[in-house]
């Protein structure tokens, strides 16, 4: 039997406190990537030697046999006062977590709260939050709040089924663009929001005035504007659908077509190609930012990219990618057919002989590592070096992990 020389561990939770050094003497190499890492002083000293290398979000040191409850969540995760829990547990969750204001009691049973994500919890808790550790966002509302959507779009609905005194946030932003919402029902019946955005049409921001908090940022959309919330791609089915007179809250990509539009307020990023430049500037068209793009064919947002000569061959504008995770250039491309041809942008990493290497790095941004790296290996101890020895790599995969 082939004898295994590396171990790679990857776990939400690793328990090392039972550890015994002479297990895991015959490994050459250990590497252990963990949210949470359990401690005791014994094993403190054994992971402290090598060959073992740890990356972990938090450690937390427990006496010896002290009993502690693990419990992993991947996906959203609520905590309120009918949550069972057992005294003395360890949550990590891998997503969102909400903490309801009638939590105080049931936190008390949490030894720690790792949270790869994001988290919600009122500012009445704040005080208790001490076993928390977020990789994230943290949004905190205000105790007496009822939760909303993080975007919420105040439709003709709601004010029938508000509360009186109630009280909302949303994490991000609240749009009203409905002219048939009554906020005068909402006023009568002392309604108030917490969120820092608000976007709303002209005809409505008075009598929002009067129930948004006062540090609340005003978007107001100009009457006669048609209000489209989220990015969006302009073009001639838009502008039938819409009207010719469009405010974007969000960024606007440019298609066949957008030249018919009247009036465009663009509050975010107008993305258009070089030819569509002239036809842009003529409009009535105020926005925060343009992003010229290349013309060419684009991928974005991939996995993988391969580009050859047969999709550069057919790409007479040439190919631009951005916000991929792995470029790969054929070999046969020589330098000059890259600076010419091809556009990188946002992207993980891009593979190349070491020959078209200064070619990329000129026509690259924001790329994170350039070159060969398939055929060279990759840093020692990586993840990734062990991986592609898989031959000599045990390899653990797991919620949690006992070693």
């Amino acid at each position: 039997m082939f004898e295994k020389k590396n171990l790679l561990i990857n776990c939400d939770f690793c328990d090392t406190r039972t550890m015994k050094e002479e297990d895991y003497a015959s490994f050459e190499r250990i590497v252990l990537n963990c949210d949470v890492l359990l401690v005791s002083e014994t094993s403190k000293g054994i992971l402290n030697r090598p060959p073992i290398t740890i990356n972990q979000d938090t450690m937390i040191e427990l006496p010896d046999g002290e009993d502690v409850n693990i419990k992993t969540v991947n996906g959203s995760c609520k905590i309120g006062a009918g949550t069972e829990v057992q005294p003395n547990t360890i949550l990590a969750v891998n997503g969102s977590l909400t903490i309801s204001p009638d939590a105080k009691e049931v936190l008390k049973n949490y030894r720690h709260i790792s949270v790869n994500g994001s988290v919600r919890y009122p500012d009445t808790l704040e005080g208790l939050l001490g076993v928390l550790s977020v990789n994230g966002s943290s949004d905190v509302y205000p105790g007496d709040c009822v939760l909303l959507d993080k975007r919420f779009m105040l439709d003709a609905y709601f004010p029938l089924r508000a509360k009186q005194n109630g009280r909302y946030h949303a994490a991000r932003r609240i749009t009203v663009k409905d002219p048939a919402v009554d906020l005068k029902k909402l006023i009568e019946k002392n309604v108030y929001f917490h969120t820092p955005t608000l976007v709303t049409l002209a005809s409505k921001a008075e009598d929002c005035a009067a129930i948004f908090d006062e540090q609340t940022r005003f978007v107001v959309v100009p009457d006669g504007m048609a209000l489209l919330d989220g990015s969006t791609t302009l073009n001639a089915s838009l502008l039938k659908k819409y009207g010719k007179r469009l405010f974007v809250y969000g960024d606007v990509t440019l298609s066949d077509g957008f030249e018919g539009v009247e009036k465009l307020i663009v509050k975010g990023e107008v993305k258009l190609k070089k030819t569509q430049l002239d036809a842009f500037n003529a409009l009535d068209a105020e926005y925060d930012a343009l992003n010229i793009l290349p013309d060419g064919r684009i991928f974005e947002n991939a996995v993988r990219v391969r580009i050859d000569r047969s999709i550069l061959g057919s790409s007479p504008d040439g190919v631009f990618v951005r916000n991929t995770a792995k470029v790969v250039l054929d070999p046969a491309l020589t330098g000059e057919e890259i600076l010419d041809r091809v556009h990188l942008e946002n992207c993980a990493r891009v593979s190349c002989t070491e020959e078209q290497e200064s070619a990329v790095a000129a026509v690259a941004k924001n790329v994170a590592v350039i070159g060969n790296h398939d055929a060279e290996g990759d840093e020692p101890n990586s993840p990734m070096e062990l991986l592609r020895s898989a031959v000599n790599t045990r390899l653990v995969n797991a919620d949690s992990y006992v070693l």
